[in-house]
C-alpha cells in the first residue's frame, strides 16, 4: 500500500510533534514509577541498568496502517509486561532470536539485526520499526528518544545499531527520518547516513548539544 509521495508539499515534523512525543515518554516513565520499584525498569538513583523510552510519530504517510500515528517503546521486556496496552513490543520472539526484521524494502535485501539479536532488536527504535515494518514506506517519521544511563548524562541519540536500521529505512524505503533534539527541535537523519562511528557521534552532538552544533 503506497504512502504519500515525497516532495516540497510533504509535511515535515514540527516542535509540537517533538513535544507530544516527549510528553508520551514522560507518561510512560511516570506510569512505570507508580507501578514498580524495579530499578532495571525505571532506572533511577544510579541503581539498576540504564533504560530507554522512545516515542515515534508518523507525520506523513498512510494513516490506515498506523494506530493514531504515535508509537512508544521501552527497551526492557519487563516494562512492556507492566504497561502492555500502549507499548509496542516489535517483532515476534522467534524473529528476534534469529535477527529477522520486518523492515523489508526491495530490491534491497531485508534488514537484519546485529548480534546479539534479542538485545539489539529489543532497543526502542528497533521495536518501533519492527512494529511498522514495510508499511513505513513513503512516510515521514520523527523519533523522540530518552536514554537514561545508570550513570552520566541522558541522551536523545540512537545507538549505532538503531542508527544503522533507520538509515536503511531512509535509504531504501522512501522514508524520511527525524530525531528530536534536547530542545524538541526535529533534526533530519539525512546528513548522518550511512551509519558510521563518526556520523553517530556527530548526530549525538547535534541532538544533545544543539546550541553548539546547529
Amino acid at each position: 500500500m503506497p504512502g504519500i509521495a515525497k516532495g516540497d508539499t510533504a509535511r515535515k515534523p514540527k516542535e509540537s510533534d517533538c513535544r507530544q512525543a516527549d510528553k508520551r515518554n514522560r507518561r510512560a516513565r511516570n506510569k512505570l514509577n507508580s507501578e514498580t520499584s524495579d530499578k532495571t525498569i525505571v532506572g533511577q538513583g544510579g541503581r539498576g541498568r540504564g533504560t530507554t523510552v522512545s516515542t515515534a510519530k508518523i507525520v506523513n504517510g498512510n494513516a490506515r496502517i498506523v494506530n493514531g500515528n504515535v508509537y512508544t517503546a521501552h527497551n526492557r521486556n519487563k516494562a512492556h509486561k507492566k504497561i502492555l496496552k500502549w507499548l509496542v513490543s516489535g517483532g515476534s520472539m522467534g524473529n528476534r532470536r534469529s535477527g529477522k526484521s520486518s523492515l523489508d524494502c526491495p530490491p534491497s535485501p531485508p534488514y537484519k539485526h546485529q548480534t546479539p539479536f534479542c538485545q539489539k532488536s529489543g532497543h526502542t527504535e528497533a521495536r518501533i520499526m519492527d512494529t511498522l515494518g514495510s508499511a513505513i514506506k513513503g512516510s515521514t517519521i520523527v523519533f523522540n528518544t530518552d536514554w537514561r544511563p545508570k550513570k552520566g548524562n541522558p541522551s536523545k541519540a540512537p545507538c549505532e545499531d538503531c542508527h544503522k536500521m533507520l538509515c536503511y529505512a531512509q535509504e531504501n524505503c522512501d522514508t524520511e527520518v527525524f530525531f528530536c533534539d534536547k530542545n524538541n527541535e526535529p533534526v533530519s537523519l539525512e546528513d548522518y547516513c550511512p551509519q558510521s562511528e563518526r556520523n553517530n557521534g556527530d548526530l549525538k552532538k547535534r541532538l544533545d548539544y544543539p546550541k553548539l552544533y546547529k
